[in-house]
């Protein structure tokens, strides 16, 4: 077999491998370009477009030429001739694994049928950011070219294009585009986050299409080592001349390095996206906190968005305005950002978190003085924390919810405390309300004036005009027999008649809310029986019941009987018990019991005043000159004793001498 005969059938050979090993689907559709492109991230298929240069025709000198027509800008113009898959003038084709054209995916796209002057068009809509990578294997003539589009403007173009026909060998040459991220400005995207990419293939009118011219025989004058060279090569290239472009492509989404890929555009991308919550010196805060976050995404056009409840952001999630904007929080969560790319995340994903807590801001406690009287202060308790209950305490007590102001009617101690949803940390406050001091009123008696004491009851046998001086910053107040509103009490005194009761009380005389004092009763007694101690004494009021009296004088006779007949019998102590007495001594202590039988209004006793006493060491009973000399003195109430402020003549006392 000849040598030209075996290149011959190895050429045959070969080009039957192709031919399976390239086998085109016609009828292409966008599922298909993109199933050729092998379904790169991001990208999605818009249209298939053909055009044909404008151009005008011209003659001149009997012959025909052509001009082509150019728009401002100095680009030839494209006519659309037609859209769609029937005139997209390119087909699918499959790859066998071990082919010299293998590349990713079982398959690629090749141009199909595209006339001289004419443009087959690819429209694919991204969303960035990344980088649109290309693969490009050719058979074409050398004025053919292939240029890539993003948004309106050429970023990538080539022509010239030579092809590997080494067996064995791998042809296919990489360019990418950068897509950058943020919204288009130009193109059919403008405005939005997707961007535009044509991928062009155009036919030249030249003559060279790039097709290998087989060698001959008569130009090589006789030197036919030389020509069986060129024929060998002639014979190896033939094969992989189609006269079209193969096309494979893919969407990387990567972290930038540089834009070295960009021809004609350039696009600034950092080395790294950054994002950073800002959390400060603590994580804990009270009431709200505004948290700044951090991001150079903006820079390039893109968002962080973010969430409050732990979740990963979604495209739907708030967006931040700008770096450095702030997410205001108002209760314990976990703020979880993440950079996006309008609604698509930015991929790599850059993510950060951080987790808050709520402590509960401590409770302030005021007063509520519109509701406040003087018989009430209410305290109104707030917390600054959004949705924080509060508690409280009064004098220690146990601790109640608070849902509304809080009355206390005495000097009390209000505790608070509020707590947040999740159980955080809690803090206190602490009120007191404090009362003015009781009022001190002042009884005018028969002679002199007596302190009174709350409680007693005065026995009298006429009126009785009451004093009441309240402390400073108060002013008293009083209501008789527990009826009617409170008056003020009249600076001369205030005549009380008998059988009555008077309440006094002090109250704040100013604007400030103050609790009243404690109230002051004063009952006012018609007297039983009242003794009258000679012309110049003072009268001795007897209650029902037992009285305990000590005459300062020796008595007649007359007076003697009269006041045991009248009156009846008188006791005195003798030792550890109490004996009849068979006559009555001046300055001695005695009991008498007053009762309905022996009443009377008024007995008026007579004798000799008498200013000295004997008292014995230890208990005794004794009238006033006695209780002079003791070294503690009691007196009887009606109810009981009391320790004596002073003494009275008449009266009887318990006493006591060291």
């Amino acid at each position: 077999m000849s040598r030209f005969y075996k290149e011959k059938v190895f050429a045959g050979l070969l080009a039957l491998l192709l031919m399976v090993a390239f086998y085109a689907k016609a009828d292409i559709t966008g599922a298909d370009v993109l199933n050729a492109l092998d379904n790169p991230s991001g990208v999605e298929f818009l249209q298939f477009e053909y055009a044909e240069a404008s151009k005008t025709k011209h003659k001149e000198d009997g012959e025909t030429w052509y001009e082509y027509n150019y728009d401002s800008n100095g680009n030839i113009i494209y006519n659309v001739k037609s859209s769609g898959a029937k005139s997209a003038k390119w087909k699918l084709q499959t790859k066998l694994e071990k082919n010299t054209m293998v590349q990713k995916g079982p398959s690629c796209l090749v141009s199909n049928g595209v006339e001289n002057d004419c443009s087959s068009r690819i429209y694919l809509r991204v969303y960035g950011p990344g980088k649109f990578s290309v693969r490009v294997k050719t058979s074409t003539g050398f004025g053919d070219t292939l240029a890539i589009w993003l948004d309106g403007e050429e970023e990538q173009y080539y022509e010239g294009w030579d092809y590997d026909y080494s067996p064995g060998t791998d042809d296919w040459q990489v360019f990418e585009v950068v897509i950058p991220p943020g919204k288009a400005t130009k193109g059919s995207q403008a405005g939005t986050y997707y961007h535009e990419i044509i991928l062009n293939f155009t036919k030249d009118d030249d003559d060279d299409d790039g097709r290998p011219v087989k060698p001959n025989k008569s130009d090589y004058y006789g030197d036919t080592e030389w020509y069986k060279e060129d024929l060998e090569e002639y014979n190896a290239k033939l094969p992989f001349f189609n006269d079209c472009v193969w096309i494979d492509a893919e969407m990387i989404p990567s972290k930038w390095v540089d834009d070295e890929i960009s021809q004609w555009t350039t696009v600034w991308l950092p080395d790294d996206i950054t994002l950073a919550i800002n959390t400060g010196e603590d994580t804990n805060f009270t009431g709200s906190l505004k948290v700044p976050i951090f991001s150079n995404a903006y820079g390039i056009g893109c968002v962080v968005r973010y969430t409050l409840d732990g979740k990963v952001p979604t495209g739907s999630s708030p967006a931040l305005s700008e770096d450095g904007d702030t997410v205001l929080i108002t209760q314990s969560c976990k703020v979880i950002a993440k950079v996006f790319n309008g609604t698509m995340p930015y991929s790599p994903a850059v993510t950060a978190s951080c987790e808050f807590t709520c402590i509960a801001a401590t409770p302030v406690i005021s007063l509520d003085e519109g509701r406040s009287t003087a018989d009430t202060l209410y305290y109104s308790i707030t917390c600054e924390t959004a949705g924080a209950t509060i508690y409280y305490r009064i004098n220690g007590a146990a601790e109640k919810t608070y849902s509304a102001p809080v009355g206390v009617s005495s000097v009390a101690t209000i505790t608070a405390v509020a707590r947040v949803a999740d159980g955080s940390a809690e803090e206190s406050a602490e009120a007191s309300v404090t009362a003015p001091q009781m009022a001190i009123p002042t009884v005018k008696a028969w002679r002199g004036l007596d302190e009174y004491v709350s409680g007693d009851i005065l026995d009298a046998s006429e009126n009785v005009t009451v004093y009441c001086t309240a402390p400073d910053g108060g002013k008293a107040v009083y209501r008789l027999n527990n009826s009617g509103a409170w008056q003020d009490f009249p600076r001369r005194g205030l005549t009380i008649s008998t059988n009555s009761v008077c309440m006094m009380r002090t109250e704040s005389d100013g604007d400030e809310k103050i609790l009243a004092s404690q109230t002051v009763s004063l009952t006012v007694r018609k007297a039983d029986a009242t003794l009258k101690i000679g012309g110049r004494g003072a009268d001795v009021v007897l209650r029902d019941g037992w009285n305990l009296i000590g005459l300062p004088m020796t008595l007649t006779a007359k007076s003697s009987t009269e006041l045991s007949q009248k009156l009846g019998p008188l006791y005195r102590l003798d030792g550890n018990a109490y004996v009849q007495a068979a006559t009555v001594e001046p300055n001695v202590g005695y009991w008498i019991y007053v009762s309905d039988a022996n009443h009377l209004s008024t007995l008026t006793l007579n004798g000799v005043r008498n200013g000295t006493a004997t008292v014995v060491k230890g208990w005794s009973l004794g009238g006033s000159v006695a209780a002079a000399t003791a070294d503690s003195v009691w007196e009887w109430t009606g109810r009981g004793f009391k320790a004596a402020a002073k003494t009275t003549e008449g009266r009887g006392y318990l006493i006591y001498k060291e």
